[in-house]
């Protein structure tokens, strides 16, 4: 799990796949004015899952207060939403 934490930092042109943490899987954001951009985010996971802890327990993107700019991403969600958007075009 990467932590940007404080400040203005930046993270670019990253994979960040298949990784496990208790209470955040991949990137964890807090209070901070992050750029996230023209990373690959899939296969992560949360052990402590919402409903069950934290409920800002996630495996992908936790951004709690600041005010983070994420662009160009893709995640394991986007894509499947992608995927079912041209199966499935909307009516």
């Amino acid at each position: 799990m990467i932590q940007l934490a404080g400040g203005s930092p930046t993270l670019t042109g990253c994979r960040i796949l298949d990784n496990t943490g208790q209470w955040r899987g991949a990137i964890h954001c807090p209070d901070t004015s992050a750029t996230i951009s023209d990373c690959i985010i899939s296969g992560n996971t949360a052990t402590n899952s919402p409903g069950g802890g934290d409920p800002a327990s996630v495996g992908g993107i936790a951004c709690t207060g600041g005010s983070p700019s994420i662009t160009d991403c893709i995640s394991a969600v986007a894509r499947l939403v992608a995927i079912a958007e041209r199966v499935l075009p909307a009516q």
